[in-house]
C-alpha cells in the first residue's frame, strides 16, 4: 500500500513480510525505496498483514495452517504473541509437512516390522 503526496510521489510504503527484519535489512530496503522517491518505509510482520486484511478490529487471532503452521494473538493492532512459524525443520507441528512426515515414518516402521501395518504400507 502506498500513500501519495500531491506531486504523485509515493510518501509511504507499507510492506508486510515474513522473516526477521534486522536494522541492516530495514536500512537497505528503506534506502532502495528512498532512491525511488518513497519518503517513508514501514516493514511489518506478514501476520499483521493477514490479520488487518480480514478485519477492521484491533484484537483477535491469526492462524495459518498449510505446509507449515503459525498462530498469533493481536492486541491493539500489534503482535502480542506468536507460536510456530519456524519452518518444517524446527517445528510447525500439525502442518502438512509434519503430517506427511509422520505418515512416512509410520510406513517405514511397519515395513521394518517395528510397528503394525498402516493403510499405506501395502501401497509402498
Amino acid at each position: 500500500m502506498t500513500a501519495r503526496t500531491g506531486l504523485g510521489q509515493p510518501a509511504l510504503a507499507l510492506i508486510a513480510m515474513a522473516g526477521e527484519k534486522t536494522p541492516a535489512f530495514r536500512q537497505r530496503v528503506g534506502g532502495r525505496l528512498a532512491a525511488l522517491g518513497v519518503a517513508r518505509v514501514v516493514l511489518e510482520h506478514d501476520l499483521l498483514g493477514v490479520f488487518h486484511s480480514g478485519t477492521a478490529g484491533s484484537d483477535g487471532y491469526v492462524l495459518i495452517a498449510g505446509t507449515g503452521t503459525v498462530a498469533a494473538r493481536i492486541r491493539g493492532g500489534e503482535l502480542n504473541r506468536v507460536a510456530g512459524g519456524k519452518g518444517w525443520l524446527l517445528g510447525d507441528a500439525g502442518g502438512g509437512f509434519w503430517i506427511g512426515h509422520a505418515v512416512a515414518r509410520a510406513v517405514v516402521a511397519a515395513l521394518d516390522g517395528q510397528q503394525y501395518d498402516t493403510a499405506l504400507t501395502g501401497l509402498v
